[in-house]
């Protein structure tokens, strides 16, 4: 490995995860491992401080701070049409399905027989119109007093407070559908890829 691999990762991994540099991932998780240790708690953060000094990082720069740069989106109850075992496939982290379906279709783990690929497209298809008509069919609270909103012509809360989504953040819809489309590109799911354009997912 020479010095320009260790300053960055390739452009597949960066799309898909949130990734600085591999040397400043790999401090900050090591950092993060050692610390799970309490009697070793003081020194971990005196080795994390001088690692990242080496780094000219700050150390309570934001992409200082360790996060778990994967993320996750499963897809429950996921049938094998020929033995009938049933399991939960994360798109994300499941390590059998990193490679491209368009170069090794997903198999079942029982029997080793291929999934019914264009069942589990639906499936993804459906779970991102319920996760857009749940936001857009959730209530609104207030950001003060965590009242819901009676009426839809109410500009402001009787505190004075602004209205929020109760439980989906707009951001965070948008994060999960931009997950589902790298995946959906990555795999070959051209329906689920338009029906996120529609969505007005890029």
């Amino acid at each position: 490995m020479n010095v320009d691999e260790l300053k960055a990762f390739p452009r597949e991994l960066t799309s898909l995860y949130r990734l600085t540099t591999p040397i400043l991932e790999l401090v900050k998780l090591l950092c993060k491992v050692i610390s799970l240790d309490k009697t070793v708690e003081q020194e971990a953060v005196i080795i994390r401080r001088q690692l990242l000094r080496n780094l000219k990082v700050k150390e309570f720069a934001g992409e200082a701070q360790f996060s778990d740069p994967f993320h996750s989106f499963v897809i429950p109850a996921v049938v094998c049409p020929y033995c009938n075992f049933t399991v939960n496939l994360d798109i994300c982290s499941d390590p059998e399905l990193q490679e491209s379906a368009k170069i090794r279709p997903w198999r079942c783990r029982e029997c080793d027989s291929p999934y019914d690929m264009m069942s589990i497209e639906m499936a993804l298809i459906e779970m991102c119109g319920q996760m857009v008509y749940g936001y857009a069919t959730q209530d609104l609270s207030c950001k003060k007093c965590q009242q819901i909103q009676r009426s839809n012509l109410d500009m402001y809360c009787s505190c004075s407070g602004n209205w929020g989504n109760k439980e989906m953040q707009a951001e965070k819809v948008r994060e999960l559908m931009k997950i589902v489309k790298e995946k959906a590109e990555f795999h070959g799911m051209k329906w689920l890829s338009e029906t996120l354009e529609r969505y007005g997912i890029e």
